[in-house]
């Protein structure tokens, strides 16, 4: 079906948390990455190795942490482009037994079948009627869906097609250059459902189009109207990741991963897993204290964590919103492998925070970021019966291990 069938994707062994780790069963850390119709097309041609190696990383090392998703309606766009396509080839494979007639025909027999839009001068050909290969057609496009879902682990039923993706598309259609077809498409990324919005959409497309047309303030501007988040919108061929991790490809600008272009798959799997601490970091940036530091004193009790906060992130005036006495509030902390390998909420709350030898209360005054500031909490578990129980200490090792990331569980400010 494709010219480059041996370019396929040999599945990673499934990524395994560490035993003790908590499932990630909310979506506060967990990323979506959504994929455009022509994602889709790419990926079933196997047109870009590095491409199929992205999605391969994304359903091997971190699948815990994304999820594969896109659209019925860019399913909708893409069983009409690829019923093209199949026929389209039909009559390339037939017309390339008599060459002759190939220049007549086709613009180009070699750029026609590189070229990510497939141009004949006819709709229909005499030789090869529509009526007489559309069953062969109609196969291989439902073998391709099977393959979406069951080898991309893509689920377009993510996101069904309803009324309310309208009003919202007429407004970036009207607002901007986006065309209709393409806002319809940005629209059912974020609003998957009727009244439910999806947050940490990560969009990617080759649409040169609408990369070209999107301006993220304009966008926002016209989402805000209808209570919607912006997706951040991606081209597989400038991918913006965060200073660590940066694929080595072959275009000049190392701030950026190009996925048509060759790449180490072990870069590529050291971009994801930046992207993901990245967008998670990003959306929960009021909950995120900062990143684990370890204990210069060997001494020190094994169930404290050390975190050193991001610049001034308001911890007091954290703790004194959680623990006013009239906001029934408690705080739970959560921290995630700087390598993905596991996350782990508290299961008792944190009784205090500790600044030096000194318990952080209403108006402490921590010091300037001139230099890093350091606090402390401690760890506790509980038994089936509530009863405290110590951490066990192979958890303990892996969450107070250099850079980890430390977070308020989102709950606790809710």
């Amino acid at each position: 079906m494709t010219q480059n069938s041996s370019r396929n994707i040999t599945h990673m062994t499934p990524f395994k948390l560490q035993p003790w780790s908590d499932s990630i069963t909310e979506d506060h850390f967990r990323v979506r990455f959504f994929f455009d119709t022509n994602l889709l097309i790419y990926l079933l041609d196997n047109k870009y190795q590095s491409l199929n190696d992205f999605i391969e990383v994304l359903n091997g090392p971190y699948s815990p942490f994304v999820e594969l998703v896109s659209s019925r309606y860019v399913i909708f766009e893409f069983v009409g482009v690829r019923k093209k396509q199949h026929y389209q080839r039909i009559v390339i494979e037939n017309l390339a037994k008599t060459p002759k007639r190939i220049d007549t025909l086709i613009d180009g027999f070699q750029n026609f079948r590189d070229s990510d839009k497939y141009y004949l001068h006819h709709e229909e050909f005499d030789d090869i009627k529509f009526k007489n290969v559309i069953a062969d057609i109609k196969t291989k496009v439902e073998a391709e869906l099977d393959k979406v879902i069951n080898e991309f682990n893509i689920k377009y039923d993510f996101s069904s097609f309803h009324v309310d993706q309208l009003d919202p598309t007429f407004e970036i259609c009207l607002s901007s250059k986006i065309s209709n077809y393409d806002g319809l498409v940005l629209i059912s990324s974020v609003l998957p459902t009727p009244n439910s919005v999806s947050h940490n959409v990560m969009f990617l497309t080759a649409d040169t189009n609408l990369i070209s047309f999107y301006d993220p303030e304009q966008i926002k501007d016209c989402l805000s109207k209808h209570s919607i988040p912006l997706p951040e919108v991606h081209n597989i061929a400038s991918l913006k990741i965060a200073k660590a991790g940066i694929v080595k490809s072959e275009k000049k600008n190392k701030d950026v991963t190009n996925l048509k272009m060759t790449n180490k798959k072990e870069d590529i799997q050291e971009t994801v897993k930046d992207m993901i601490l990245r967008i998670i970091k990003t959306r929960l940036r009021s909950n995120y204290l900062g990143t684990t530091v370890e204990a210069k004193n060997l001494n020190i009790p094994k169930d404290i964590i050390f975190i050193k906060l991001v610049k001034n992130y308001p911890l007091v005036k954290k703790i004194e919103e959680i623990t006013n006495p009239s906001s029934n509030k408690e705080i739970f902390m959560t921290v995630i492998s700087k390598d993905l390998d596991f996350i782990y909420t508290t299961k008792k709350k944190v009784e205090a925070f500790w600044h030096k030898n000194s318990q952080i209360t209403s108006g402490y005054k921590l010091p300037a970021n001139k230099k890093d500031v350091i606090v402390s909490f401690s760890v506790k578990d509980e038994d089936d019966e509530k009863h405290e129980i110590p951490v066990e200490q192979p958890i303990l090792d892996s969450i107070r291990a250099k850079d980890n990331l430390v977070f308020i569980h989102p709950d606790s400010l809710a």
